[in-house]
């Protein structure tokens, strides 16, 4: 069993310690904030680069280029075009034309970056 001691230093210990996530705009890197019972502060970086298609999402959104797209459930030969917003793990925010249109990942057959001419 714990004496009382013990349990209000961890309680102590617990109010003192505090975690700050930040997430760069360009990258899902996280760098977490954390003091420590002494005040010290340490810096870690967790290892949460995006990869394969979440990296090329990422870079598209990040350059400001455009996209085509294709949906699974339509015609193959039926193209759009957008610019990429945003995306996460299960979606892709999508301005085509002015309008904002939110796009389950699953209900893509394909896309790819825009050729600049």
């Amino acid at each position: 069993m714990m004496h009382e001691s013990e349990r209000e230093a961890q309680r102590e210990y617990g109010r003192r310690v505090t975690e700050t996530d930040r997430v760069s705009a360009n990258s899902t890197q996280t760098t977490r904030t954390v003091t420590d019972a002494s005040g010290a502060f340490k810096r870690r970086a967790d290892a949460k680069r995006p990869a394969g298609h979440e990296a090329f999402l990422k870079a598209i959104e990040a350059s400001g280029g455009g996209i085509w797209f294709r949906y699974l459930d339509e015609d193959p030969n039926l193209v759009h075009h957008g610019m990429v917003k945003h995306s996460d793990k299960f979606t892709v925010s999508i301005d085509v034309q002015g309008a904002t249109r939110v796009v389950f990942k699953h209900a893509l057959r394909d896309f790819g970056p825009e050729k600049r001419a």
